[in-house]
């Protein structure tokens, strides 16, 4: 793709990026007001549940009333009883219950003329036992107020040192889909997997990652992860943010479905964001989401997350990327969105020979200037039009390719 065309459509996505309100709604995670410029070290999540905020609220109190004893407790996420783990190395006390949970959710049936709540993963009653068993899980302790036991470690995409290094740069001006997968520990839920797509659906980094606590669930039938999965894996999270860092930057875009997880998990700080939970939101609005499967399925016929083995992080990239063209492309037959440059493009081909602004919307940086004059120059030769309507077709048959195999994962390094 040339570096025209790249920009136009960077500028097409532009559009759907989040706004800092938005990304406090969504609890993507952001820095710990207060702390000094350079050293900031801890994180927090805004907007935080609230029902979730006063179950760890009482873990962490437990926590710190137990923290001379042998055992923390913690309040299984499945089956809401307490468990407890052994507090000189956070190991899985032995002598926990078993933990017996339903593990799909409450659907309304309709059952003669009535409608009654049954599970998705045994149809049973919403009063039944739960159908499956294994270990107490959590999903890690946060109270909302930036206390916690693992909200350090976060890093922020950063933002190119010239605009010299703008324009060079692989990272700048590039729009990525991500995915990750999880799997339970001690610690609640950590990165195992990590998935980044371009807009061709290519996939340009793709790794596991080795867990730092002791895992009581691969979370198999949705992270597709298993013990062997990740038996010879090395990798640790600090190495994937490092190899994501040169990969991503302050200007890539970066798309995805509830990123806000996938950002938590990363230990992420990214403000140049595109959630399709967002973008294509649900009917009952804020905190309900739609499922990407169910998204995917209404809007380009697709079937994704068949799959018995469980998730697949590049098939779930790949959909958001296919869902946000599919987007775009309405949008722009609809007139409901359009960018800049295709306003100016219309008013130069009702008769202006030359290209005509006004004012601009925003602050353009050196490089962003020295991109649109280059943007000039192709609408005053009469080039522009041609561009924009293959950036249209080029977005139309990706929409409709199918999505490449994955690639092998590199789960060493």
């Amino acid at each position: 793709m040339n570096y025209y065309l790249a920009t136009q459509l960077y500028q097409m996505f532009c559009q759907y990026i989040l706004t800092e309100k938005q990304l406090d709604e969504n609890s993507f995670p952001k820095w710990v007001d207060n702390q000094p410029s350079g050293k900031k070290t801890i994180a927090f999540i805004p907007n935080f549940n609230s029902s979730a905020k006063n179950s760890t609220e009482k873990q962490l109190k437990s926590t710190s009333e137990t923290s001379n004893s042998k055992l923390l407790t913690k309040t299984c996420k499945r089956c809401t009883r307490n468990f407890y783990l052994n507090s000189c190395d956070l190991s899985y006390y032995e002598g926990n219950s078993e933990c017996v949970f339903h593990w799909g959710k409450l659907r309304n049936i309709r059952v003669n003329k009535s409608i009654e709540q049954k599970f998705s993963c045994c149809s049973n009653g919403a009063n039944s036992s739960g159908c499956e068993e294994g270990k107490h899980v959590h999903d890690g302790d946060y109270d909302g107020q930036g206390k916690g036991t693992d909200l350090s470690g976060y890093v922020e995409t950063h933002s190119p040192k010239s605009p010299l290094e703008l324009l060079n740069s692989k990272s700048s001006r590039n729009i990525f889909a991500l995915d990750c997968e999880m799997c339970y520990t001690t610690k609640g839920l950590e990165l195992a997997r990590v998935s980044v797509v371009d807009l061709n659906c290519k996939t340009i980094y793709e790794s596991l990652v080795k867990p730092e606590a002791e895992i009581l669930d691969y979370n198999t039938r949705w992270s597709g992860l298993t013990e062997s999965s990740l038996k010879n894996c090395h990798k640790k999270l600090h190495q994937v943010q490092n190899e994501l860092l040169r990969l991503v930057n302050k200007d890539t875009i970066l798309i995805g479905h509830s990123l806000d997880s996938d950002f938590k998990a990363l230990k992420l700080i990214h403000k140049n964001v595109i959630d399709t939970s967002v973008v294509f939101p649900h009917k009952l609005g804020a905190p309900y989401k739609r499922a990407l499967r169910n998204l995917m399925f209404e809007f380009l016929q697709r079937t994704i997350q068949e799959d018995s083995d469980g998730h697949d992080s590049h098939e779930d990239a790949t959909s958001c990327i296919h869902l946000m063209i599919w987007k775009i492309n309405e949008d722009l037959k609809s007139n409901k969105k359009q960018p800049d440059f295709l306003k100016l493009n219309q008013t130069a081909v009702a008769g202006q020979s030359s290209f005509v602004s006004t004012k601009s919307p925003v602050k353009l940086t050196q490089s962003e200037s020295i991109l649109l004059n280059q943007v000039k120059a192709k609408i005053a030769d009469g080039q522009y039009v041609r561009q924009s309507q293959t950036a249209y077709t080029q977005m139309t048959g990706m929409v409709n390719s199918k999505t490449p195999p994955s690639v092998k994962i590199n789960s060493n390094s």
